[in-house]
């Protein structure tokens, strides 16, 4: 990979510290389209933001040598203080800064940490770029992750190379530095089962294809396992292997599931958001956690922002609660469910119901109390718990968490769109249009969560905005001041949908439109007139809960990054 001219920095944190014990800080810095820019040689100063003291051993400034190629690492800091830490990173020759992630520090080990991971990408031994070697030292000295598996389709991985992936996974694995888990990706139709990630806890593991399509040379068919019924059954009675279903080039079909072996689903990668396929796992009756990953085929796992083909997002992370850095412990919480999928944030979530942890399914008598603690990598717009009973068709939102909810609307206008057109390959929709204002000035007009360099607004004046956009799921928009009278009309035109709204009645309650396909819609509010918070505390009661029911946490912040905690599975006596 050949990067370009360095355009931005970023700031990673461990997620959790102990105050007196060793910790450390990532500072990476990336052209337009998230590559590591390599040739990057200007001075940083780091800056502390939170609730104490400077760490011993953080210095003021870093000058970056040709030897980092665009990464360093600092480690060895101690934190003197309890409290929640952001680090900022400012060049001040460039103007440029970036803030890191939230780093909570304790005065003692937690029973669970956050450990940061990517499950899911591949490299040249596949359908990607570079070695196995390099997939895992990116995610361990770029992307700065806990823990990665390499996932290359089955169907391109000859035996050499799959004794290459093992090579590879056993070397990199370092307990309570950096862990891997070997894995490869059961490629099958739709129709016979589609994606599936296989995650096995050892190291010597045979392969067992859905087929032989791109194998070269001699090779073994006879543990090719075609349905995926057929690998179900060669898994049979383990429990050291996890296959995980996601939506990718063959989505995986529901109606074929092994409770036994599939813990948890993917509900986001770098093919986009699939809420769909949370709500039919729910449907089913699946009790499943939620995972994120990044599916990169340009060997950045943990840091794959998406490029002009049909990897269209971020890719995502997984966040799983883990009692120590270690296969055995991540394996566990896996299989437990006890774990969230982020849209490649390390937004540190805390969340707990009537003492349990998300992933969980218990009775309770009496009636479930949630406790939660969200705290951002940028302003948080809304959390939302959803619930879904059996039954239904998908999940519902029954408590959305009061944010600036007695602020006065602004004149920031937020125009969101978002959904798929269909849930086969090549689904992404494309929201190419325009916004029109028939009387008043549009003083100014930013673009909202658009993915890639060539997406975003391509003009505005005062009377009309235009934009380029293509959603896989996820949220895309533009947010504009306006100052216009209330009979004003915004005309919104793009092909899946258009319409006219009057500014008078556009409020700070979303208006939603819909546009058919699969979640397609486009939502019209005005922003709050205060600021976001970064850190969210509260609890909720369901005063009137169903006698069984699943129940998960969804953030969402201002950048329109998102999380989603695996669910409670609940039932009440």
């Amino acid at each position: 990979m050949v990067s370009g001219e360095a355009e931005r920095l970023v700031a990673v944190l461990p997620s959790d510290a102990v105050k007196g014990e060793e910790t450390w800080l990532l500072v990476r810095v990336e052209d337009a389209w998230g590559n590591p820019a390599k040739d990057y040689r200007g001075t940083v100063h780091l800056l502390l933001e939170g609730d104490g003291d400077a760490w011993e051993g953080l210095p003021s400034h870093y000058t970056f040598k040709e030897s980092d190629k665009g990464v360093k690492r600092f480690g060895g800091l101690v934190p003197q203080r309890l409290g929640v830490y952001r680090l900022r990173v400012v060049d001040k020759t460039r103007g440029w800064e970036a803030l890191s992630n939230p780093c909570r520090c304790y005065d003692k080990p937690l029973s669970y940490r956050h450990l940061w991971g990517d499950l899911h990408g591949q490299s040249g031994e596949a359908l990607g770029l570079g070695s196995a070697f390099d997939y895992f030292r990116f995610a361990r000295d770029v992307a700065a992750l806990d823990y990665a598996s390499n996932q290359g389709n089955d169907f391109d991985i000859s035996d050499e190379g799959w004794e290459q992936i093992k090579r590879a996974t056993r070397l990199f694995n370092e307990p309570h530095r950096f862990v891997t888990f070997l894995g490869y990706e059961w490629s099958g139709n739709t129709s016979g089962g589609g994606d599936h990630n296989v995650i096995f806890l050892r190291d010597e593991e045979d392969i067992c294809r859905s087929s032989h399509a791109n194998v070269e040379g001699p090779s073994d068919h006879s543990k090719d396992c075609y349905p995926v019924t057929e690998l179900f059954e060669a898994f049979s009675g383990r429990g050291d292997v996890l296959l995980v279903p996601h939506v990718g080039g063959r989505y995986a079909d529901l109606r074929f599931h092994e409770p036994s072996l599939e813990p948890v689903i993917e509900v986001y990668s770098g093919w986009g958001l699939f809420e769909w396929f949370l709500n039919e796992a729910l449907r089913r009756g699946m009790k499943v956690g939620f995972v994120a990953g990044s599916d990169d085929h340009k060997g950045r796992p943990g840091a794959a922002p998406p490029g002009v083909h049909i990897f269209g997002v971020y890719g995502g992370l997984t966040c799983v609660l883990a009692k120590e850095l270690t296969r055995e412990k991540i394996f566990e919480a896996l299989k437990a469910r006890r774990c969230y999928a982020t849209s490649g944030q390390r937004i540190l979530i805390d969340a707990t119901c009537n003492g349990h942890q998300m992933g969980e399914e218990f009775t309770l008598r009496g009636k479930p109390t949630f406790h939660c603690r969200i705290i951002g990598t940028k302003g948080i717009e809304s959390v939302e718990v959803f619930r879904f009973k059996p039954g239904h068709e998908a999940a519902e939102t029954v408590y959305i968490h009061p944010i600036n909810a007695d602020a006065p609307p602004s004149n920031n206008l937020k125009i969101a769109w978002r959904g798929v057109r269909q849930r086969y390959r090549y689904f992404q929709t494309v929201w190419d249009g325009s916004l029109t204002l028939s009387n008043g000035r549009i003083l100014e007009a930013k673009g909202y969560a658009f993915d890639t360099p060539i997406e975003g607004i391509t003009e505005w004046t005062e009377k009309y905005v235009r934009w380029r956009s293509q959603t896989a799921g996820d949220e895309d928009g533009v947010i504009l001041t306006i100052e216009a009278p209330s009979t004003a009309t915004l005309r919104f035109e793009t092909q899946p949908c258009s319409f006219e709204i009057s500014w008078g009645e556009v409020g700070t309650k979303p208006r939603v439109f819909e546009a058919g396909g699969i979640g397609q819609r486009v939502s019209v509010r005005r922003l709050p007139d205060a600021d976001p918070p970064w850190d969210v505390d509260f609890s909720w009661t369901d005063e009137e809960p169903p006698k069984e029911g699943a129940y998960y946490i969804k953030v969402t912040q201002v950048d329109g990054s998102v999380a989603y905690t695996s669910p409670f599975y609940i039932k009440t006596v």
